[in-house]
């Protein structure tokens, strides 16, 4: 049976994980960007998709985080 506790914490675990993946892939859209390599419309879309899934999965693990407090 799985606790209360360990699923937030699997939760918060996977939410940091999918962050992570987030910000790497962040980190190589701009470098293409500033290299100039690959096409500019593309990268800036991608920028923007990353950028936003980042804005929602942090309010999403400052939710979960403060959720886990409060119990």
């Amino acid at each position: 049976m799985v606790t209360p506790n360990s699923k937030v914490l699997g939760q918060i675990a996977f939410n940091l994980l999918l962050m992570i993946v987030l910000v790497v892939l962040l980190v190589r859209v701009v470098g293409e960007l500033m290299a100039g390599t690959g096409d500019l419309g593309e990268n800036l879309f991608l920028t923007v998709v990353v950028g936003i899934g980042l804005f929602i999965g942090g309010g999403f693990l400052v939710r979960l985080i403060r959720a886990a407090q409060g119990k």
